[in-house]
């Protein structure tokens, strides 16, 4: 496996160990406090905004470890199905910080463009990940 490869893993696992430090981090924030409806609907958004993150990083992270020539189709797939739910939510999001149904912004997009073009490139044309994944391996 190569670093590019393997970096990407680290990433994949990176997102999928994101949410779950965000609800230890709030449970520990709020333990023992009030919390007015205000405040937990902002927790709400932001825990809507992770989550499609955290569950295509799973199928992800599960797709990176089958050894098959099809993997690296299989995982462009998912890179822009991440991007498409996430650009949706970021946006439903955002329409309700502007009509002030929530008082944190959502997260901007750009890193998420940049994050799919960038993959999915490196899964379109490395010869490195082609060869890793091909069944007839010596």
């Amino acid at each position: 496996m190569g670093i590019w490869l393997r970096l990407f893993q680290i990433l994949t696992v990176l997102g999928i160990i994101g949410l779950p430090v965000m609800i230890v981090y709030v449970a520990y924030t709020v333990w023992g406090t009030e919390i007015d409806k205000e405040t937990w609907i902002d927790f709400l958004a932001i825990f809507i905004e992770s989550l499609p993150i955290f569950i295509l990083s799973i199928l992800i992270f599960r797709e990176l470890n089958i050894i098959r020539p099809s993997t690296p189709e299989a995982i462009e797939e998912l890179l822009v199905t991440q991007f498409g739910i996430t650009f949706v939510v970021s946006l439903v999001l955002y329409v309700l910080f502007k009509q002030s149904y929530i008082t944190v912004k959502p997260s901007s997009v750009f890193f998420d463009i940049v994050y799919c073009i960038v993959w999915v490139s490196f899964f379109r044309r490395s010869k490195r990940v082609k060869s890793y994944y091909e069944i007839n391996k010596t």
